[in-house]
């Protein structure tokens, strides 16, 4: 099966966010001389995700997003908070 570029962003089957999304957000990271397994950044970094989190429901109340969609990016931005767990692991 061939994969797109959007296929590496999305969260697998189990809510995490694919291995290759997560050390792309670590590159991103070392590219400004932190890391996700820095306590502080991973943390920081999941606080910033549930702001957006919270924001897009906002935008939701507002009409400018739909339940629907609302609930699916809500579930992309779930895996992507795990991102810092996912790079732990390494």
């Amino acid at each position: 099966m061939q994969h797109t570029a959007s296929d590496t962003h999305r969260p697998n089957g189990n809510g995490r966010p694919p291995r290759q999304l997560a050390e792309h957000f670590e590159r991103t990271f070392n590219d400004h001389g932190l890391s996700l397994t820095d306590p502080k950044v991973g943390k920081t970094f999941t606080l910033t995700v549930e702001i957006a989190a919270r924001l897009l429901i906002g935008a939701q109340v507002e009409g400018t997003l739909t339940e629907d969609q609302l609930r699916r990016v809500d579930g992309l931005l779930h895996g992507i908070r795990l991102a810092p767990a996912v790079i732990a692991e390494e």
